[in-house]
C-alpha cells in the first residue's frame, strides 16, 4: 500500500500539478509533494573544487543543491552520483538523494537531475527535480515544478539568478568534506531534537550533535560556518 501511495504521489507531483510556477528575480521556487514551495531566502557559493552549492530556505525548511563542476549542463542525482540534493523539513527530518528508499516505500530508486543553465557573472541559474529519502529509507519527498508548455512533460523547480559568492563553502580543496559535515550535523540535530533531556541517552546524543557542529566549523566557511558557530555556542551538554 505504501508503494502505491508514494508512486502515486510522485506521478502527481511531476506530471499533474495544475498551478503555474512563476518566479521573481532572483528566486528559488519549486513544487514539493504537489504543493508550491518558494524560498524566502537563498544564496549560492563557489566551492574550492570548482562546483557550486545552492541553498534555499523557507522558514526553517532548507534545500541544498550541490554540484561539483562549474559547467553548464545536466547533472544526474542518485545515491551514487557526485551531485546531490538535501532537504530538511520543519520538524528537522533530513532527506537526501544519497539515501536509497526502503522496498516497503517504493520500488523506484532515488533520483532526479539538475540542469545548470547559466553561471555567468555573479549569479547562477538552473532547474532541478528530485526525490529524496531519509537515512532509513522509510520517508520520501519529491521536488519538481510545472511544465513550460503543454507539450513539455518534464517539470522542474527553478533557482533563478541567485547571488553567487566567491567565498567557498569549504575551507579545504575538497568541498565534499563540508557538505558531508553539514549532512551529518543535520542528522545529529534531528536525533538531538527528538531526545528529551530526561532520556538516559541524552548526554551521548548531545555530545554527538556538538561534535557534528564542531566538524562543520572546522571544514566550512561563509554563512554555514557562522550558523554552526551560533548553534554551537547555544548548545550545552551535561
Amino acid at each position: 500500500m505504501k508503494k502505491i501511495f508514494f508512486l502515486a504521489l510522485l506521478l502527481i507531483t511531476i506530471v499533474g500539478c495544475k498551478e503555474d510556477l512563476t518566479f521573481n528575480t532572483p528566486s528559488f521556487d519549486a513544487v514539493k509533494n504537489n504543493e508550491p514551495w518558494r524560498a524566502d531566502g537563498f544564496v549560492a557559493y563557489n566551492n574550492d573544487d570548482g562546483g557550486y552549492s545552492i541553498k534555499g530556505e523557507l522558514g526553517v525548511e532548507t534545500v541544498i543543491i550541490n554540484i561539483n563542476e562549474a559547467v553548464e549542463g545536466e547533472y544526474i542525482l542518485n545515491s551514487g552520483s557526485s551531485a546531490s540534493a538535501v532537504y530538511r523539513d520543519a520538524t528537522g527530518t533530513v532527506y537526501s538523494t544519497k539515501n536509497d528508499p526502503d522496498d516497503s516505500v517504493t520500488l523506484y530508486p532515488v533520483g532526479g537531475k539538475i540542469l545548470l543553465d547559466d553561471v555567468a557573472g555573479s549569479s547562477i541559474t538552473g532547474r532541478f527535480q528530485f526525490s529524496a529519502f531519509t537515512a532509513n529509507g522509510l520517508q520520501g519527498v519529491t521536488f519538481s515544478g510545472n511544465a513550460n508548455n503543454a507539450f513539455d512533460t518534464e517539470r522542474y523547480g527553478v533557482f533563478y539568478k541567485v547571488n553567487r559568492f566567491g567565498g567557498s563553502v569549504a575551507t579545504t580543496s575538497n568541498s565534499g568534506a563540508c557538505q558531508a559535515a553539514v549532512d551529518a550535523a543535520l542528522i545529529a540535530e534531528t536525533v538531538y531534537d527528538a531526545t528529551p533531556d530526561t532520556d538516559a541517552n541524552y548526554a551521548t546524543v548531545c555530545v554527538t550533535y556538538q561534535s557534528a557542529l564542531q566538524l562543520v566549523v572546522d571544514t566550512c566557511s561563509g554563512t554555514i560556518l557562522t550558523d554552526a558557530q551560533a548553534d554551537l555556542a547555544l548548545l550545552t551538554c551535561p
